[in-house]
């Protein structure tokens, strides 16, 4: 009895034990190029690691955005939006800022399609491009990273607009602060 006991005791406690050690966990990032979008003169990035620039014809444009690794891990990048029928990315992970003009400093790695790579903890920039240059712009892309925890996916070098008034709102402006200045003067003096 106590044996039987302590059996399902040990295979409760092995079966709670797995799914924590095997969890993994899946963050998307999905983004949209334009022709407004940053210029790769002639070049993608292919699977492999050191970085694998693989030249081209032709140009195509690029964002990028930063990533966050919080658990140092194997982390599998997947093109879902492509292996699902959609548009073709490419992608290039540095561990520093990214240089159009010298794509291979700071490149950790490329992914075009699907690859796994072991990260270290750290923030990571991601330069997601098209695949196939300009054929596929505008358009929408995106990956899935899949690893032992979720990456913190934030933005970096993305242009912000700065509201600004028009010509005729300063005008509008300038008049009715012009009418209010007076309305004041005529109170004093009266």
């Amino acid at each position: 009895m106590f044996r039987r006991l302590m059996r399902r005791c040990l295979a409760v406690l092995i079966c709670a034990g797995l799914p924590a050690a095997y969890a993994q966990v899946t963050t998307t990032v999905n983004y949209n190029l334009a022709l407004s979008d940053g210029v790769l003169s002639n070049y993608h990035f292919d699977t492999g690691s050191p970085c694998n620039i693989h030249v081209v014809g032709s140009p195509t444009r690029f964002r990028t955005t930063t990533i966050t690794v919080t658990a140092a891990g194997s982390y599998a990048f997947s093109d879902y939006i492509y292996l699902g029928g959609g548009n073709d990315g490419s992608l290039g992970i540095f561990t520093g800022a990214f240089d159009p003009a010298n794509p291979a400093t700071n490149c950790f790695a490329g992914v075009d399609d699907n690859a796994t790579y072991t990260l270290p903890v750290g923030t990571y920039t991601l330069v997601l491009t098209a695949l196939d240059g300009l054929t596929q712009i505008p358009g929408s892309f995106g990956y899935t990273i899949t690893g032992p925890a979720a990456v913190a996916v934030g933005t970096a070098a993305e242009p912000t607009a700065v509201p600004t008034l028009s010509e005729w709102s300063m005008v509008l402006l300038a008049s009715l602060a012009s009418v209010l200045g007076l309305r004041r003067l005529r109170r004093r003096q009266a």
